[in-house]
């Protein structure tokens, strides 16, 4: 194992130094990855942990320096010739663990490696705030902060302790159950909060170490398919780029597959596909959109269903056996309840307030709209776009008074709702 996880550390920081070299920013989110499988690597083997915390500080470090414009290694950084973390030389026979930490390619690396740790130690108090991660207890809190999503809330709490099974097994050098996949399927309408939700998935990733980032990387088809023959793979492998140790979080991704025989779409599936099992151990792909059309979505390649786990049956719908511990989770729709808490929480967020009149006027309106939603239900977007009109309507109300109380510019009337008439 530590073979595979230095060969994959120097495989990524290679591909970082050349990415630098390029100009390319990509190339911090690779050296953190690199680091990543360094400090796995000091983790499960304590004889070489200094060795291993150096190799993953010097890839931090150049990962600082990348994302500042301070650094970029030489082009003859990567020589075949350049001895690896084993201790040997590329291409003679490795061994586990050995080896003396990197040397800086020349005097200005170190310096602005220097400059960036003293940068770091200055700023510390300053960005800590912005940086720090949560912890998988504060995502998770976060999570049940939510309004509704009762039935998602406890599929990830199923699905963190399953995580936190695997990471613990392998942290213990056991294996793990093959082909176990970290990517997954979010089914269900707009406005359900699929994409909070995507947020705090890369924030929990993080925390049990899947992912040495953890941030969402959130793209739709237009980011990933060109309009030109071999254009959409090139376009597609550089978003997987750039997504390493992060979630890459594609909406509506039915849309690639819905394009016909001859649609580039397919290309991009293709693509993304071998991304998700050659990098599955730094690389998580959350795809969501409408229930029925992310059934249709797994039927069209064979592929899709092995790599998010979920067996599709005859009819395009997940098998119920295995549903509770599969990768798909289902968003429901708000109820006129939680439409209403959401409401109120967008009323709070901004001061305003609901008179008795408009409070059961709102109430009603929305057990009429979940009663008659169709396809186009928007769930928590929905209430979003009534209350801005709402608040519109009140602040012309509000132009016309000359020196409106406090109290009048906070209440919201039964006449200020949208879907009444005057």
């Amino acid at each position: 194992m530590a073979d595979f996880l230095i060969i994959a550390a120097e495989t990524m920081k290679e591909k970082a130094d050349k990415e630098a070299s390029a100009g390319l920013k990509s190339a911090a989110q690779s050296y953190k990855a690199a680091a990543h499988k360094y400090r796995q690597a000091a983790e499960r083997y304590p004889d070489k942990r200094e060795v291993y915390l150096t190799f993953a500080q010097d890839c931090e470090d150049k990962a600082v320096a990348v994302n500042n414009g301070s650094f970029a290694p030489n082009a003859s950084g990567n020589s075949s010739n350049k001895p690896n973390a084993f201790g040997n030389q590329r291409g003679s026979n490795g061994g586990n663990g050995g080896g003396t930490p990197p040397q800086r390619g020349n005097n200005q690396s170190n310096t602005n490696a220097n400059a960036n740790s003293q940068r770091r130690a200055e700023t510390s108090a300053q960005t800590k705030p912005q940086t720090q991660p949560m912890t998988v207890e504060e995502a998770m809190s976060e999570l049940d902060k939510l309004i509704g999503l009762g039935s998602v809330k406890e599929k990830i709490k199923t699905w963190v302790g399953v995580v936190k099974a695997n990471e613990r097994r392998k942290q213990a050098g056991l294996a793990t159950a093959e082909g176990f996949s970290y990517h997954l399927v979010f089914a269900g309408n707009p406005g359900t909060g699929k994409t909070t939700v995507a947020r705090l998935m890369g924030q929990i990733y993080r925390a049990l170490g899947v992912l040495s980032g953890g941030e969402v990387i959130e793209v739709q088809r237009v980011d990933l398919v060109a309009g030109y023959v071999g254009q959409t793979a090139v376009k597609t492998q550089e978003v997987i780029d750039k997504s390493m140790g992060n979630v890459l979080f594609i909406d509506e991704v039915y849309t690639l597959s819905r394009g016909g025989e001859n649609d580039f779409g397919k290309e991009a599936i293709d693509t993304l596909l071998t991304a998700m099992e050659n990098h599955r151990d730094n690389l998580v792909v959350i795809v969501a959109g409408y229930t029925n059309l992310m059934a249709e979505f797994l039927k069209t390649n064979p592929g899709l269903c092995s790599r998010f786990n979920i067996n599709v049956d005859e009819n395009g719908t997940q098998a119920k056996k295995d549903q509770a511990l599969s990768n798909l989770i289902e968003f429901e729709d708000y109820t006129p309840d939680e439409m209403y808490r959401i409401y109120l929480s967008n009323c709070k967020k901004s001061d305003y307030v609901l008179d008795d009149e408009a409070d059961r006027a709102l109430r009603r309106h929305l057990e009429y709209v979940y009663a008659n939603r169709g396809k186009n239900f928007g769930n928590a977007r929905d209430v979003r776009n009534l209350f801005q009109a709402t608040v519109s309507r009140q602040a012309q109300r509000m132009n016309k008074i000359d020196e409106p109380t406090i109290e009048e510019m906070k209440t919201l009337i039964r006449r200020d709702l949208p879907f009444l008439a005057e």
